[in-house]
């Protein structure tokens, strides 16, 4: 099984500027709790409780502008997650407080 990222989207409900890094593999600074997407039709699970990682392999850093939304194409740079493979999104404000939204969609090939 190999999971393809697709696309990644991100908004932020403020005008603070944020940096976003996704790493592979990372080290929690305490354990993740993690739920299913859907266990009947994908193997995929999420968590939204970690707040400190270490380590891993940079993938990607970018750049936001408070208050605008934006998507990046993760298929055409051909990240394929393998299984055990923990794909991690994290975001710091450069300044003040920030509320963020995430996505990522992708695909599953069995």
């Amino acid at each position: 099984m190999e999971i393809y990222p697709e696309f990644f989207t991100y908004f932020t409900s403020a005008g603070t500027e944020s940096v976003l890094t996704l790493y592979l593999n990372p080290t929690f600074g305490t354990a993740p709790v993690y739920s299913s997407v859907n266990s009947a039709t994908s193997v995929v699970d999420y968590s939204t409780t970690a707040s400190v990682i270490t380590g891993g392999t940079p993938l990607f850093t970018f750049f936001e502008v408070g208050g605008l939304a934006f998507s990046i194409n993760l298929f055409d740079q051909a990240v394929i997650l393998e299984p055990g493979d923990v794909l991690v999104i994290a975001a710091r404000t450069l300044s003040g407080m920030n509320t963020a939204y995430a996505s990522l969609s992708w695909s599953e090939r069995f």
